[in-house]
């Protein structure tokens, strides 16, 4: 039953995979769609000549697709006749191995007889390395059991020790409070009363530091308890280490065995297919092997996924041992934190024993003390928060300890399960195998052990791979935590450092106290505004925690669905991922604290800019008017700049035309030039064909008059006619070979005619180069004129960012009348404070408080001053850099015009002067071809006498040429035969070698597509993105195409026409290639079906 769940459970996992796969499928179609109609409408605002070129492309790729399932489809028809050949071919080597295949079958059985033992042996070594491994777990545990209740106890001290800190902390505060009240009650002579109470309070001070030094006792003796216990977990680590090794022993030795079981399988399952090939015959038994394999699938396929869950558990295993040693590490890093909030304490003990000390002397010192100890009741507090901080981690850890200790008692339990049923499965296995050996149905079982022994190699493989995962893991952590340490070790000691020099400058900071005692007040409101400012902070951090808790709650619904779905080894991947992007959610947590800290920061920053900033309007307004001044010569200069695009519009207008007439004076004289060339081929071909024809008919009439001559001969004396033939004949030969002579001179002068005629097409190709070289020089113009525009378009840019600077002037001049109101409303708080002082302290300190407002004045004034000559300073520059532009601007609108009329003129003349020399040329080239005409006339008249010659000559042919001939085509015959049956395998050969070149070609096709795709979606995203943004993608500039024809669009255009012209002709060459490749295919068949 429960292999029947787990085989319904896994096809529903099978069928909800298929369901996504199909989704994802029916996805990709729609976005493919999506993008088919996007690219046609793309297209359809591409011009016509990309259009007309991407659907003859279309076409072509459609018909090579044809062709090669053409191709494939002859190439299966070919496999099939060569199968059935081979086939034939079979039947009676088969027959001859069957003996010898059953005297290896028994030497086989032999051998699996010993591979059980060796098999026998592995488990027992596998059980016994189970019960060392349990055995090491359960020391863990206890372990672990130990380090909980010290835990506990250091944090039952830790809150006891935190009760006193907070009770002295308070007495503290109590006798603050005192000595303030002592501090309000100033007199000149003091009483024993006052003496009495101070010393009073020098003897608590005294007796609390002694309760401080006495409790920094205890928590080092802890500090000592808790590194005996980590030196008990390296022991028990380096036991776990040996274990392993010892287990990566046995493993190697048992893939060693496999890899020896895998050769024997592979010759088994050799023999066992002809040994089924010769049992074919015997059906009774094949249905009981039929039945009996039948029941071996089955209770196979139940202990394979017995197997699979035994492989699960130990990977769960091996999963909560990973995380036992991450809870171990975040112990040691709690315990960390409290070894650093131990030294906190320590810090503050020694600021309580400054202020013991100080309470000794005077009142200054008093209230420097006070200070110090406000500075340490916010550390406390800080402490106190970080305690709360590690209380709540330690509590995670134990729960999250908790429940993996649960899990891996349910994993015990499970692999005990598994452990009894993978005995029963043996047991019927072992029946099974008895029943086969008496059938001679062994070499299946065979194949069925060695699979699973090779399975059951492969999970060692894995375990052993894990657990070297873990050992590098717990090495990196451990390297981490003492790089960490170290770091802490140099904190300590430059915090001991400062301390000794903070306790060196205690003497000069109390003189300072009297001074800063008047800014105290001041400190107090800023405090109180941070307050209520962390008050926000702590407001956003709880929300960060609550959604820390929701991050929480999701993370433990993944881990119980992972905990179901742990037979699938991926899943301890997303479990990883979780971890990470908890991690991560930590880090943004913090990252967010450090932002709000730097935002503080950037308050008090601004507050003091503030400060610092005086009242300019009158500088503003000046600074306006400039501004409405640069802004009319920015105007003026942008219709300088329109008149001389109109002026450029114009030229290249005239530069187009003139273009235009010499392309089309070019295309004329090409089709001129393209008429001559066909008419000289025309009649090249049509006096070929004369000759021929003339020379057919010769030998027709040659060889009626030696027929002829036959009959006449055959009544005459047979010496005679030999002797009489031979003579003919060798002055037919002599004849023939002057003949030859001349016919091989008329062919070298046609072959000179052939080459003149190549000399003006190579001349007709050069002037085609030399109109493309002039249509590249008008792109290079074009290319040019861009230049100059994206150069405006910059300088356009530029006038933009000098009125962005002078928006933030006006901007600045804003900001400086609220921080002129600001220092007004300081200034009026600030007399109040003064008239406030005044009626405490009386006419004693009447004068020097009004020192202090003239300074205080006095620097008002310093710092107006300052803010205004810094202004016109900045006026200065900025009038000075906008004069600069604009000269700058008109001087580079003078040189662009100058440079492009230059070039204009320039390359008009170059063009012209090309002109006429094409023109002289071509009037040279008809004279030549004119002369070469009567030269050819003259030819044709000489090879007319010739082909007379030559029919009188073969009229003199004899019958003994004929029975040579005879001879020789026997002989040729025989010859053809040979060359043909090579030139086939040489086709063939060659068949094949194009077949791969196709192939390689098709593979660099689809990469090509495949790359065009990636570039496709990397274009979509990035629209995506800009439409998210809400920024539409800018257009090129606009060129005037006024008087262009196709071919000038199609230069203009976007998409690079070249590219594909390139394209469609490799395709076309492809598609010849493809076509020649069937033709022949074609033919072979054919020739091997006929045989």
């Amino acid at each position: 039953m429960d292999d029947i769940k787990a085989l319904q459970k896994a096809l529903k996992e099978k069928t909800l995979e298929c369901d996504s796969l199909k989704k994802k499928v029916e996805k990709f179609e729609r976005d493919k769609q999506q993008w088919e109609n996007q690219k046609r409408a793309l297209e359809s605002k591409q011009p016509m000549d990309v259009q007309m070129l991407q659907r003859e492309k279309r076409e072509l790729t459609m018909q090579l697709d044809r062709e090669q399932n053409e191709k494939h489809e002859l190439f299966l028809q070919i496999n099939t006749l060569i199968a059935q050949v081979a086939e034939a071919n079979r039947d009676a080597a088969e027959q001859q191995n069957s003996a010898l295949l059953k005297a290896e079958n028994d030497s086989l059985k032999s051998q699996l007889g010993n591979i059980q033992k060796i098999q026998s042996q592995l488990n027992s070594d596998v059980h016994s390395l189970q019960e060392e491994l349990r055995r090491k777990t359960a020391a863990v545990e206890s372990c672990k059991e130990d380090a909980k209740r010290r835990l506990d106890l250091v944090e039952n001290e830790k809150s006891k020790l935190q009760e006193s800190v907070e009770g002295l902390e308070r007495e503290l505060q109590m006798k603050s409070a005192a000595l303030q009240s002592l501090m309000l009650a100033k007199q000149d002579k003091r009483s024993g009363a006052d003496a009495a109470t101070i010393e009073r309070l020098t003897s608590d001070n005294e007796e609390l530091t002694k309760q401080l030094t006495d409790t920094a006792k205890q928590v080092v003796a802890e500090s000592e308890q808790k590194s005996l216990l980590s030196k008990q977990i390296e022991e028990l680590r380096g036991e776990l280490n040996a274990m392993k090794e010892k287990v990566a022993r046995h493993e190697a030795e048992k893939i060693k065995n496999q890899k020896e079981l895998e050769k024997k399988t592979a010759e088994v399952a050799e023999y066992r297919q002809r040994v089924e090939l010769l049992q074919s015959s015997s059906g009774d038994r094949e249905k009981q092997i039929s039945t009996l394999e039948r029941k071996l699938s089955e209770r196979q396929s139940a202990h394979e996924a017995v197997m699979l869950e035994l492989a699960n558990l130990k990977a769960i295993v091996d999963a909560s041992k990973s995380d036992n040693e991450i809870m171990k590490l975040r112990l040691e890093e709690s315990q960390r934190t409290a070894k650093e909030n131990e030294e906190r304490c320590a810090e503050m003990q020694t600021n309580l024993q400054v202020g013991a000390n100080a309470a000794h002397g005077l009142e200054a010192k008093i209230a420097a003390s006070e200070a110090k100890l406000q500075a340490a009741e916010e550390r406390t507090q800080k402490c106190e928060l970080e305690l709360e901080r590690h209380r709540d981690e330690i509590k995670k850890l134990s729960g999250q300890l908790n429940e993996q200790e649960q899990r891996n008692a349910e994993a015990q339990f499970e692999i005990k399960t598994s452990d009894a049923k993978i005995e029963t499965l043996e047991a019927e296995i072992k029946n099974l195998r008895n029943q086969l050996d008496a059938q001679h149905g062994i070499d299946e079982q065979v194949k069925h052990l060695r699979e699973e022994l090779r399975l059951a190699g492969e999970r060692n493989a894995a375990l052993i791979e894990a657990i070297q995962k873990t050992e590098n893991d717990a090495d990196e952590a451990d390297r981490s935590n003492r790089e960490t340490i170290e770091e802490l070790e140099e904190e300590v000691r430059s915090l001991q450092e400062k301390m000794r020099v903070m306790e060196g400058g205690e003497e000069e900071k109390l003189n300072r106290i009297a001074d800063l005692q008047s800014e105290k007040a001041k400190f107090e409101q800023k405090s109180r505004d941070a307050e209520s400012k962390m008050l926000t902070v702590t407001k956003d951090l709880e929300v960060a925690r609550a959604e820390l808790s929701k991050f929480e709650l999701t993370i433990e619904q993944m881990r119980a669905e992972n905990n179901k779905l742990m037979a699938k080894a991926s899943l301890e991947d997303e479990v990883l991922t979780l971890a990470t992007s908890l991690r991560t959610a930590h880090d943004d947590i913090s990252a967010k604290q450090e932002e709000i800290g730097k935002l503080n920061k950037e308050i008090r920053n601004l507050r003091e800019e503030n400060d610092r900033l005086t009242p300019s309007e009158r500088q503003a307004e000046s600074l306006r008017v400039e501004l409405l001044n640069l802004k009319q010569q920015f105007e003026n200069i942008k219709r300088e700049c329109s008149s001389t695009e109109e002026e450029k519009t114009k030229m290249t207008n005239v530069m187009q035309e003139e273009l235009l007439k010499l392309r089309k004076d070019l295309e004329a004289k090409e089709a001129e030039i393209a008429q001559t060339r066909s008419e000289l081929e025309l009649r090249h071909q049509q006096t070929l064909l004369d000759i021929k024809k003339q020379h057919e008919l010769r030998i027709t009439e040659m060889e009626q008059q030696v027929e002829h001559l036959k009959e006449q001969h055959l009544q005459e004396n047979s010496q005679v006619e030999l002797a009489r033939v031979i003579a003919e004949k060798e002055r037919a030969v002599s004849e023939r070979a002057a003949d030859q002579k001349k016919i091989d001179e008329l062919s070298s002068i046609n072959e000179e005619l052939t080459a003149n005629i190549k000399g003006l097409s190579d001349l007709l190709e050069a002037e085609t180069r030399r109109v493309e070289s002039l249509a590249s020089e008008k792109r290079r113009v074009e290319a040019e004129a861009s230049n100059a525009e994206e150069e405006r378009d910059r300088l356009q840019t530029e006038l933009q960012e000098l009125r962005r600077r002078d928006s933030n002037v006006a901007e600045s001049e804003d900001e400086v009348k609220g921080k002129v109101s600001e220092l007004m409303a300081e200034n009026a708080r600030l007399a109040g404070e003064l008239l406030k002082e005044r009626n405490r302290t009386g006419w004693e300190t009447v004068q020097e408080r009004e020192d202090l407002r003239q300074e205080f004045t006095k620097r008002l004034q310093m710092r107006d001053e300052e803010w205004r000559k810094k202004v016109e300073e900045e006026q200065q520059k900025q009038s000075k850099e906008m004069q600069k532009l604009k000269d700058e601007l008109a001087k580079r609108v003078q040189r662009r015009d100058e440079e492009w009329r230059t070039k204009v003129e320039k390359e008009l003349a170059v063009k012209n002067a090309e002109i006429e020399k094409l023109q002289r040329e071509v009037l040279k080239r008809s004279t030549s071809l004119s002369g070469k005409d009567e030269n050819f006339g003259k030819l044709r008249a000489e090879l007319n006498q010739k082909e007379v010659e030559l029919e009188s000559m073969k009229l003199k042919n004899d019958a003994l040429v004929q029975e040579r001939d005879q001879l020789k085509m026997e002989a040729s015959r025989d010859a053809e035969n040979k060359h043909q049956a090579e030139r086939l395998s040489t086709e063939l050969h060659a068949v094949e070698e194009r077949l791969k070149k196709s192939d390689e070609e098709k593979v660099k096709l689809k990469e090509k597509l495949a790359e065009a795709e990636m570039n496709l979606k990397e274009c979509k995203d990035s629209i995506t993105k800009l439409k998210q943004n809400g920024v539409s993608p800018l257009p090129p500039p606009r060129r005037s195409h006024a008087g262009s024809d196709v071919s000038d669009i199609s230069i203009h255009s976007l998409t690079p026409a070249g590219n594909n012209d390139d394209e469609m002709k490799k395709l076309k060459a492809e598609l010849d290639k493809q076509h020649r490749l069937i033709v022949v295919l074609r033919r072979k068949l054919q020739a091997a079906q006929s045989s």
